[in-house]
């Protein structure tokens, strides 16, 4: 039987990346580090702080893709497939662990695969920008 190589695992998507409940999401919603806007989207991004010395903290994605902003079930379910799946390609990628959360702005009905693609693509340059801004202004933390 052949093992799973370690680079394997950087593209997995597991149960502890995700925000699961209102215990998760609140922190990231109430008093984020930033937000990143998007022409459809808007990301809340909180850095992560490490519970322990030993462990390290992983990235963590939430969706909150309401009925309200689309109204459709396919295209909530299509808007949270291509999230969770950019998120499980390019986590590797963040330069620190953080939680995000991702909520639409506004939804048009025409709105394409490769636009939710490039709008996340663009979020996760401005994360990583911030990112360095931060710890640039605050190396101790």
């Amino acid at each position: 039987m052949i093992s799973p190589s370690l680079s394997l695992y950087r593209f997995m998507y597991l149960k502890n990346q995700r925000l699961l409940n209102a215990h998760a999401f609140t922190p990231v919603f109430s008093t984020p580090s930033f937000k990143i806007h998007q022409t459809n989207i808007l990301l809340f991004v909180k850095i992560r702080q490490p519970q322990q010395e030993s462990v390290v903290p992983t990235s963590r994605l939430g969706l909150a893709i309401t009925k309200k902003k689309i109204k459709r079930a396919n295209q909530r379910n299509r808007v949270k497939r291509l999230a969770r799946e950019y998120f499980r390609l390019h986590q590797h990628q963040l330069i620190e662990a953080v939680d995000i959360a991702i909520i639409i702005k506004n939804f048009p009905v025409a709105l394409s695969n490769a636009d939710i693609v490039t709008q996340l693509e663009a979020s996760f340059k401005q994360i990583n920008n911030k990112l360095k801004q931060h710890f640039n202004k605050n190396p101790s933390v």
